[in-house]
């Protein structure tokens, strides 16, 4: 009985030991350790490679290179900074944002919005020139003072609407930039217009033609046949979780569903990195872009990205 006791007692300081054991092991700092997890060394980057991320950056928000001494300022203050996430977005935004004076730019403000106003017309209308669509609206006033003269009602209202809606592409850059108008209306003007229209004839071609421009895929047969009822016949029909009845409502539609602003991000991907997100990407992007359309923001988080600045 008193060598049982014994065998029982030695048990439980040999359970106590391991337990110990245990503990101390699961609380030594190398369980934290995590491999391959160190911050990334930029030490070596090049000079040359510095220099090429601060050229893309110029071209791709202000549509130029850097003057010999905008490009010594911004390579030795990426420099200065270890080319750092941070300092790669201030400079960004810079180039985004900043009213200072410059020379045949006015500003980087002024250039890169007149930057993106021109890209969203290659994306929409084939990159028309202004002047093409002043042009456009001189033919449309004669229209309108011809049909005024006769006193054709109808004519002088298509006239009328087809000026206003060309006007509201030109002025679509400085609304933009003064924050009156969101990326949303950028778009929905680029696709209603005479120029878009005269580019994608016929209810069909415009149909396919906005959802393959602004949402990155064709419409399904359901999704056209109530777009095509909806634009060509003013019926009232459900598409994409909201109600139309007119060509109005459904450019409404497109630029205010969620797919559009999917459309953006990949859009803003296939400019920058030239290729299309991949989907934890388009995901990641989505939780801060939806539904404020941050293009500023998104920009910034593409740009500022080692495989873009290929550090």
């Amino acid at each position: 009985m008193i060598i049982q006791k014994k065998i029982i007692s030695s048990i439980k300081v040999l359970a106590s030991l391991i337990l110990i054991l245990l503990i101390s092991v699961s609380c030594s700092k190398d369980d934290n350790f995590i491999p391959d997890n160190n911050p990334p060394d930029y030490s070596n980057i090049s000079a040359v490679k510095i220099e090429n991320y601060v050229n893309r950056l110029f071209i791709d928000l202000l549509g130029r290179e850097p003057l010999n001494t905008e490009m010594a300022a911004e390579t030795t203050f990426l420099k200065e900074n270890d080319l750092s996430k941070d300092s790669r977005v201030e400079l960004i935004q810079r180039l985004q944002s900043n009213t200072d004076w410059v020379e045949g730019d006015s500003s980087y403000f002024i250039a890169y919005h007149k930057r993106l106003y021109d890209i969203a017309k290659v994306r929409t209308i084939e990159g028309v020139a202004d002047s093409d669509i002043q042009g456009s609206i001189g033919i449309a006033s004669f229209s309108l003072l011809q049909a005024e003269l006769l006193g054709d009602s109808a004519r002088a209202s298509g006239a009328k609407q087809t000026i206003k809606n060309l006007e509201k592409v030109l002025s679509s850059q400085y609304e933009y930039r003064e924050g009156l108008i969101s990326i949303n209306e950028v778009f929905r003007r680029m696709i209603n217009n005479r120029i878009f229209d005269e580019i994608n004839m016929n209810t069909l071609n415009f149909i396919n033609a906005s959802f393959d421009l602004l949402l990155f895929r064709y419409p399904t047969q359901f999704e056209f046949d109530k777009s095509y009822s909806m634009i060509q016949h003013n019926e009232s029909v459900f598409l994409m979780g909201s109600n139309g009845s007119n060509k109005s409502d459904y450019l409404d539609i497109l630029v205010n569903n969620k797919e559009f602003y999917e459309g953006i991000i990949k859009w803003a991907y296939i400019q920058l990195v030239a290729r299309q997100p991949e989907s934890i990407e388009l995901a990641q992007h989505m939780q801060y872009f939806y539904p404020d359309a941050d293009f500023y923001l998104l920009q910034q988080n593409i740009l500022k990205t080692d495989e873009y600045a290929n550090f």
